[in-house]
C-alpha cells in the first residue's frame, strides 16, 4: 500500500485545533468557511505565527496567508527531512510489486485490477502491461501518468503547466505544450521570442517539483519534499533544466505539424467533383491518384502526376 507522511498542524484561524493536514482542511471548511490552505506551527501562538512548512514567523494572519499562497505550500508539505529520516521512512513495510498499463502507464496494484481497468477503458487501452516490482516510480502529480524514467514524467506534467493552458498574448485556449508553440509560432513569432522572459526556470521548476516519487516499499513524496533533505537539495535539478532547455528551443522552432492524409485524400476528390472544367477522363484520373495516395490498388492510371517536395515552413 502506497503511504504519504503527513506532520501535525495548528490551525492559524482559532489557534485551538491540532491535527494533520487534511483534518486540518476539514477543519477550516467547517468551522471557519475557509477555502484556501493555510496552516501554522503546532508551538504557534497568536504573538508569532509560524509556518506548518517552513521557518517563515508572520505577525498577523493575513502575513502567514500572503507567505502561503506565495510559496505554494501545500498540505502534504514536510518542515524538514533528514536523511536518517528519509533512509528510515524507505524500510518501513515491504517492497510493493505493481502492473503498469502500458496504453495510458497508469499504475494498478495486480493483474486483476489491471484486467479491471482495461474493461472500463475498452476504447483507450489494450491488453498490454508490464509488472514492476521494487523499484523507484516517478508519477504525475496531476493525473494517474508514471514512469520508472524521470525524464518521461517530467515531459509530461509540461502539458498540466496551467501557463501553457491559454495563449497569453491572445487568450486563446490550448491543449498541448507543442500545439501552444506551434500557435505562437505562427501567430505572434515575435511575441515568443521573449519565452524565457514570459515563463521563467524558477517557475517552471517550481511547477515540476510537484512530480511525485514512488520509492519501492510504497512511499510516496514530491520532489519539493525530498530536496528538504541536505544532500538532495539539487536532485531533479539536471533534468529540470534540460527540460527547460528542450521547450524553450521547440518556443523558437516549434515541430513542423504532420501532414494528414486523410485530409490530403478528401482535398483531392474535392477537387475533383467540384472542378467544372475537369473533363471524365482527367477526373477519373484525380481520383484514381486520390485512392493510391490512400494506399488503394489503382493499376490503370491514365495520367502520372509529378511528384512535388513538400517544403517545410521555416523562416
Amino acid at each position: 500500500m502506497r503511504f504519504r507522511i503527513s506532520t501535525q498542524l495548528k490551525c492559524a484561524h482559532c489557534l485551538s485545533f491540532v491535527g494533520n493536514s487534511l483534518q486540518l482542511m476539514e477543519h477550516m471548511k467547517e468551522m471557519h468557511k475557509a477555502t484556501k490552505y493555510l496552516a501554522a506551527d503546532p508551538h504557534a501562538t497568536a504573538a508569532g505565527l509560524t509556518c506548518g512548512h517552513c521557518p517563515y514567523r508572520g505577525q498577523t494572519l493575513p502575513h502567514l496567508a500572503q507567505h502561503t499562497a506565495r510559496l505554494r505550500h501545500k498540505p502534504f508539505d514536510l518542515k524538514t527531512m533528514s536523511v536518517a529520516q528519509l533512509e528510515k521512512l524507505k524500510t518501513i513495510g515491504t517492497p510493493l510489486s505493481y502492473v503498469q498499463c502500458l496504453s495510458c502507464m497508469e499504475l494498478l496494484a495486480d493483474q486483476s485490477a489491471f484486467e479491471e481497468h482495461v474493461l472500463e477503458r475498452a476504447n483507450e487501452c489494450d491488453m498490454k502491461s508490464q509488472k514492476i516490482v521494487n523499484k523507484l516510480i516517478y508519477a504525475c502529480a496531476f493525473c494517474p501518468y508514471s514512469s520508472q524514467h524521470e525524464m518521461a514524467v517530467l515531459r509530461h506534467m509540461i502539458d498540466h503547466y496551467s501557463g501553457f493552458k491559454r495563449c497569453c498574448f491572445c487568450t486563446q485556449p490550448q491543449t498541448t505544450f507543442n500545439g501552444y508553440m506551434q500557435h505562437c509560432y505562427s501567430d505572434h513569432r515575435e511575441e515568443i521570442k521573449k519565452f524565457c522572459t514570459i515563463y521563467t526556470i524558477m517557475e517552471i521548476s517550481k511547477f515540476l517539483q510537484q512530480m511525485l516519487l514512488i520509492f519501492p516499499n510504497g512511499l510516496t513524496m514530491d520532489l519539493y519534499n525530498l530536496r528538504l533533505t541536505n544532500c538532495l537539495k539539487e536532485y531533479g535539478n539536471k533534468h529540470i533544466k534540460q527540460l527547460y532547455e528542450e521547450i524553450q528551443k521547440t518556443s523558437q522552432q516549434p515541430p513542423i505539424p504532420r501532414l494528414s492524409l486523410g485530409r490530403l485524400v478528401a482535398k483531392k476528390c474535392s477537387e475533383a467533383k467540384i472542378s467544372s472544367a475537369v473533363t471524365p477522363q482527367s477526373a477519373s484520373a484525380s481520383t484514381a491518384a486520390a485512392l493510391q495516395l490512400a494506399g488503394n490498388n489503382v493499376k490503370d492510371l491514365q495520367t502520372v502526376f509529378k511528384a512535388q517536395k513538400i517544403m517545410k515552413r521555416r523562416s
